[in-house]
């Protein structure tokens, strides 16, 4: 059985990065973004990264997302409504004042993360990666065999 075609629907960004607020709604189909350097695109992009099991793009830690000039108590968010078949559904993550991730999952929270890779799955690729097109093809196989899966939604 081939996997859903998923997309995100929309996204909300709150004290994220460089974003105070930021509401983002998607069409179906392929996304570029285009702006002059330090607009916000590879934050866009590692909130998307976040919406799947890990540390995201950046591997970054949920302290240092938090928008510098935040002024509610250290809170960022991410909240996104993600579309396959004919379902929808919500997944936020939100870095509390204590800095623990809490997720929710179409408004349930829930503990473990890889929950997440059975909606969404997100493979990124970026320059410090280039080891994968100039290595051997050993490399690129082992890291095409790890994105590889097929899953189902959680009902």
């Amino acid at each position: 059985m081939l996997p859903s075609l998923t997309h995100i629907k929309n996204l909300s960004l709150r004290n994220f990065r460089n974003f105070d607020k930021l509401n983002l709604e998607f069409a179906d189909n392929n996304i570029v973004f285009i702006g002059q350097n330090g607009v916000g695109k590879t934050n866009i992009l590692e909130a998307i990264s976040l919406l799947a099991p890990g540390r995201g793009l950046r591997n970054a830690k949920l302290e240092e997302m938090v928008n510098l000039d935040a002024t509610q108590d250290n809170i960022c968010s991410i909240d996104a409504n993600i579309t396959f078949d004919d379902d929808e559904r919500n997944i936020m993550i939100v870095k509390q004042s204590d800095n623990k991730r809490k997720i929710s999952l179409d408004g349930k929270t829930i503990n473990n993360q890889t929950n997440l890779a059975q909606i969404i799955d997100v493979i990124w690729l970026t320059p410090l990666m280039d080891s994968l097109f100039i290595g051997s093809a050993a490399e690129r196989r082992k890291f095409l065999d790890q994105t590889q899966h097929i899953s189902s939604p959680i009902t």
